[in-house]
């Protein structure tokens, strides 16, 4: 709040610690009044004004990792979006008892932090348009190494949840 990115205003959060390390945790705020979450931009194809709000949330991003804040559970899901006027969307984040932050965060610190939102090719090239010339590398480099990036997140996510069920096999 502090550096003036959106957020819901914050009033408890709770960590259950144990010898092995943090085992739980838990953050509350208000609920913020908003239109829809990126989510929404990754399963329907025809929401309205998809692709500005994709520019819109790249320049979010770009903001955000400027000031050196790496969101580590930057998923679809965790980034709100209200549209307060004609082609104009303010950006919320949640869940932000992961964050690093940074003197500078590196072409591949910021690349590797966007690729955890999507592995749609589309939206990635036009995430990769109106990010590039903002941190001042091509479009086709900054998109291949999101591509690239995207793709190993969803293999180390995919390796993950099946090493889970396989650890957990007694679970239905």
């Amino acid at each position: 709040m502090s550096k003036n990115i959106g957020t819901p205003q914050p009033f408890a959060f709770y960590e259950k610690k144990t010898l092995i390390g943090l085992q739980e945790s838990y953050y509350f705020s208000l609920q913020q009044d908003v239109d829809l979450m990126f989510r929404n931009l990754i399963f329907d194809e025809n929401y309205p004004n998809r692709d500005e709000i994709i520019r819109q949330s790249a320049a979010f991003f770009f903001k955000i990792h400027s000031q050196g804040i790496e969101f580590i559970d930057n998923t679809a899901g965790n980034t709100l979006i209200k549209n307060v006027a004609e082609n104009k969307y303010e950006f919320y984040l949640v869940d932000l008892n992961r964050m690093s932050f940074h003197d500078v965060l590196s072409l591949e610190q910021r690349v590797k932090n966007i690729a955890k939102l999507t592995t749609d090719s589309y939206i990635n090239r036009m995430f990769s348009e109106a990010y590039a010339p903002l941190f001042g590398v091509s479009v086709e480099e900054f998109y291949g190494l999101l591509m690239n990036a995207s793709q190993n997140f969803l293999d180390k996510f995919n390796r993950r949840k099946k090493l889970k069920k396989q650890l957990k096999f007694w679970k239905k």
